[in-house]
């Protein structure tokens, strides 16, 4: 008997301590018939926790009864009052202690009477799980400066729940504050909020991290030089120095806002030129050099004021280009013909040559129009034909250059063709190469087309003198009675009186006839002339007397029978 209250009270004592110490009778009446038990019941349940089993019987009887713990692995949780054992017992006690597990669990209580036996199953649920209902963290607002720390404790309600209790923590802001095992580290000026999560619970604290005044101690731009193209943008940066610096407005100009402008940092390329941009913050500054190349404004299309077009003959009709954009550069055009043969152009003038088709084009840059021009041909008479000389007078063997005009120049056919009323006295080539062949007059004709002019050849007649005299012998040497014919040539030949006369210097010598025949008559010397106008010429003529100093006479001398 003291060993079974030692029982009762080590488990009382451990339900105690669990904080559970409920206790519920529940009768079952046992009878013995013969060999056999019966119960009113064939178990008891115990539907709460630290439920007491009471079973009453119908007879005293002898008996004993004895529990078995189910679950053999902690303290007894069924026992049996200790007077139960008592034989004759109306009733039996059973104390059924909380179940603190989350198991649930089975006993048997063994009732004896002599050999008979009967076994009464005492079962037991397993207690309700204990959620958790909150999680409270030790302050719900801190305020930090940077750098510094400190700790949120988070706490689990209740205490003895039984999920798992593990707690998250984790910040909205990690460049603001950040979180280990619930230490708080402050980084950077503004608001975070640090969250702890237990399941699908949470808390959270609202974490100030306060501002700490950094001066300002300089300023930089991420670049010295800029080089932008008119019209293009170019962005600089500034930084304030240190970089945690207190912001300050920072503010921009340029040295030259008709070369660059800024606003903001954003540079925008005016005119070519230099610039320099500064950036100028707590009596700072930082500038950069910026170059704006000029923008070459390409020709992108040329247009004609017609693609087709017509001009006559030696007339023009002027061609507009228009070159887009207006602002190119360079909007210079160059014209150009297909043929020029057909019409030319100058400054969009195109002039028509003869009939046909040419393309004149239009260029500038890369960029060109072009326009068909058809030159039509309108038949041009000849209106006229002028010489250079209307009345000439001419010599014998003259030859002059006679010079045709034919107008109007562009005349269809101004062919001349040339003629003599007299080619006895003039002659005329086929260009107008006028000889004079005979005295007399003349009539040369130019005609083009209808048209014609003259010019009148006049030839005198023109005495022509003798220019000289030449003998055939200027010597000879002769016997009394022999004779010479001297020989006189007059230049020139168409002198007009080539007469010759013919004398002697001593006719007791020698004389001579009027066609020059010498004739020796005795010893001596003559001089014979022979004259023709004003010109002379002369033969010496030596005679000889016959046997004279013993010279050969050479052979005789031959008389003329009238002498």
């Amino acid at each position: 008997m003291k060993g079974i209250h030692s029982i009762c009270l080590t488990a009382a004592l451990a339900l105690v301590a669990a904080g559970c110490q409920t206790k519920q009778e529940i009768s079952a009446d046992v009878s013995f018939t013969g060999d056999s038990v019966k119960l009113s019941s064939s178990g008891i349940s115990a539907p709460a926790e630290g439920t007491e089993v009471t079973v009453s019987f119908t007879s005293a009887i002898s008996w004993t009864a004895t529990a078995e713990d189910a679950s053999k692995a902690h303290a007894p949780w069924v026992v049996i009052n200790p007077a139960a054992g008592k034989a004759g017992a109306q009733t039996v006690t059973v104390y059924i202690y909380e179940n603190s597990g989350l198991t649930p669990r089975e006993a048997v209580i063994t009732v004896a009477s002599g050999e008979v036996t009967k076994t009464i199953k005492v079962t037991q649920a397993a207690r309700e799980s204990i959620a958790i209902s909150e999680i409270v963290l030790s302050a719900d607002s801190i305020e930090l400066n940077p750098g510094e720390e400190a700790e949120l404790i988070a706490t689990v309600i209740p205490s003895n729940a039984d999920e798992d209790a593990s707690i998250t923590w984790s910040t909205s802001d990690e460049e603001i504050a950040t979180v280990e095992n619930g230490i708080v580290t402050a980084i950077a000026e503004g608001t975070a909020t640090i969250t702890a999560t237990v399941g699908e619970l949470s808390a959270s604290c609202e974490v100030t991290v306060l501002h700490l005044e950094v001066p300002v101690e300089g300023i930089e731009l991420d670049n010295e030089t800029l080089t932008l193209t008119e019209g293009d943008t170019g962005t600089l940066t500034a930084t304030l120095l240190p970089e945690n610096a207190d912001p300050v407005d920072i503010t921009w100009t340029s040295s030259d806002e008709a070369i660059a402008t800024v606003a903001d940092g954003v540079v925008t390329a005016v005119y070519e030129g230099t610039a320099t941009i500064t950036a100028s913050a707590a009596g700072f500054e930082a500038s950069c050099e910026v170059t704006v190349l000029h923008r070459v404004i390409e020709v992108e299309t040329v247009t004609l004021d017609r693609t087709e077009a017509s001009v006559n003959e030696a007339e023009t009709i002027t061609l507009t280009a228009t070159v887009l954009p207006d602002n190119a550069d360079d909007k210079t055009v160059t014209w150009t013909t297909s043929d020029e043969t057909v019409a030319t152009v100058e400054d969009g003038v195109v002039t028509g040559v003869k009939a046909g088709t040419a393309v004149i084009t239009a260029t500038s840059g890369s960029a060109s129009a072009s326009c068909t021009v058809t030159v039509v041909h309108i038949p041009v008479p000849v209106e006229s034909v002028t010489l250079n000389e209307n009345a000439l007078t001419l010599v014998l063997n003259q030859e002059v250059q006679l010079i045709a005009t034919v107008n109007p120049e562009n005349a269809d056919d101004p062919t001349v063709t040339w003629s003599s009323s007299n080619p006895e006295v003039a002659t005329v080539s086929e260009s107008g190469l006028v000889k004079v062949v005979g005295e007399g007059e003349a009539v040369i004709t130019a005609t083009a087309g209808e048209q014609s002019a003259t010019c009148s050849i006049s030839v005198p007649h023109v005495d022509v003198l003798v220019e000289s005299v030449t003998l055939d012998k200027t010597s000879a040497t002769l016997l009394p009675n022999e004779t010479l014919q001297l020989t006189a040539t007059v230049n020139p030949d168409n002198a007009d009186d080539k007469t010759v006369t013919w004398s002697t210097s001593d006719p007791a010598v020698a004389t001579v006839s009027e066609t020059g025949l010498v004739k020796a008559l005795k010893a001596g010397k003559v001089t014979v002339t022979a004259t023709a106008g004003s010109k002379t010429a002369t033969c010496e003529i030596t005679v000889k007397a016959n046997g004279a100093g013993g010279e050969d006479l050479g052979d005789p001398i031959e008389v003329d029978p009238w002498q």
